[in-house]
């Protein structure tokens, strides 16, 4: 019995580390709630699926999904900059050049 519980237990903890990325997931949930505060009108399902896939979701405005994208990058890039202990400052203002040029390239 304890064997056969083990071995359930290891297989749970490897279909986890495949099937369901917790962090991914809350990346995607922090990016739709905080677009949601600024009026963007995705739902989390939305967020998810235009991060993982690219898929537009129908009638919903370019605008919104490129503040998804953006914010997302954006947290990206925060994390990656905390992760190697870089200096935000002058990193960060080349970052929101670039999002503030994306947009742009756009026509929003």
């Amino acid at each position: 019995m304890r064997e056969e519980l083990a071995t359930l237990t290891n297989q749970y903890i490897e279909l986890s580390k495949t099937y369901l990325d917790l962090e991914r997931l809350n990346f995607y949930l922090l990016s739709h709630h905080s677009t949601a505060i600024e009026g963007g009108s995705l739902t989390a399902l939305e967020t998810e699926i235009f991060l993982e896939k690219g898929l537009t979701a129908k009638g919903k405005p370019l605008e919104h999904h490129l503040m998804v994208k953006n914010h997302f990058k954006a947290l990206n890039f925060i994390l990656k900059s905390a992760q190697n202990k870089v200096t935000i400052e002058t990193d960060f203002n080349q970052g929101n050049q670039r999002l503030r040029d994306e947009r742009h390239s756009f026509g929003t």
